[in-house]
């Protein structure tokens, strides 16, 4: 096979680097949507979601002391021991 002149050479290469920059941006744009439609499904049993949720407030509240115990630097031994005195 004859070598192909140095112009059309670089011109397939550049419509081969066009077609790839083209077929990544079409992959990218495919999982987008797919999480968009995901997202969108969630959005939808929204709704179920929140009417089988349980709230244990005294669990809540625990997470919230130990949450402020931690960002005090507090020992939180130590305000157990005050409350309750």
């Amino acid at each position: 096979m004859p070598p192909m002149p140095e112009d059309l050479e670089r011109d397939l290469r550049r419509v081969l680097a066009d077609a790839d920059a083209a077929s990544a941006g079409l992959r990218a744009e495919i999982a987008r949507q797919r999480l968009q439609q995901a997202q969108h499904a969630e959005i939808e049993r929204l709704e179920e979601h929140l009417a089988s949720a349980v709230v244990r407030w005294d669990e809540v509240r625990s997470f919230f002391d130990h949450v402020l115990h931690e960002l005090r630097g507090d020992d939180p031994q130590w305000h157990d021991d005050a409350e309750a005195a």
